[in-house]
């Protein structure tokens, strides 16, 4: 942005030079010929013409100079438009490359998160089950202890005795 300032603030000083040195070149022109006047010398008629023939010739050269430095600049803010929205187009891309990556990172995890929170859940209800299946085992072999402690108690008497 500052460069485009800047190429703009090139013309407009261009310009004003180009209007100051025409306005000078004139200047000095009218003042020559308006003291020639005053002086009265006709001979100088004729190099006054010549010197009128000249400024008007450098007018022109002045005018053409200005069209090809306005010109130039023109091309060059241009140039410089064209790459700064060429690098804004890439840097744009490279944005939403990331961006888009970035999203895919997401969604990945947002899955893996999923499939952990499922296996979480598979290997708690592993455990219930296990669990379950030992609380029932335990249930079990008390059953059988009570069935078999009186008739061990039995033997122990009988052998005993």
């Amino acid at each position: 942005m500052s460069f485009i300032l800047r190429a703009f603030l090139a013309i407009v000083m261009a310009h004003f030079v180009l209007c100051y040195a025409r306005y000078r070149t004139r200047h000095a022109a009218s003042m020559r010929a308006q003291a020639a006047l005053k002086a009265g010398v006709e001979s100088e008629s004729s190099d006054q013409q010549q010197l009128l023939e000249k400024i008007r010739m450098l007018n022109a050269r002045i005018e053409q100079l200005q069209a090809d430095m306005t010109t130039a600049l023109r091309l060059a803010l241009q140039a410089d438009m064209t790459t700064a929205l060429r690098l804004a187009v890439c840097e744009e891309i490279k944005f939403n490359a990331r961006r888009q990556a970035l999203d895919e990172a997401l969604a990945a995890s947002k899955c893996e998160i999923e499939e952990l929170k499922a296996r979480e859940q598979e290997a708690l209800a592993a455990v219930e089950s296990w669990k379950t299946a030992c609380w029932q085992r335990i249930a079990r072999l008390e059953r059988e202890m009570m069935v078999r402690l009186p008739m061990l108690s039995r033997r122990h008497t009988a052998s005993s005795q």
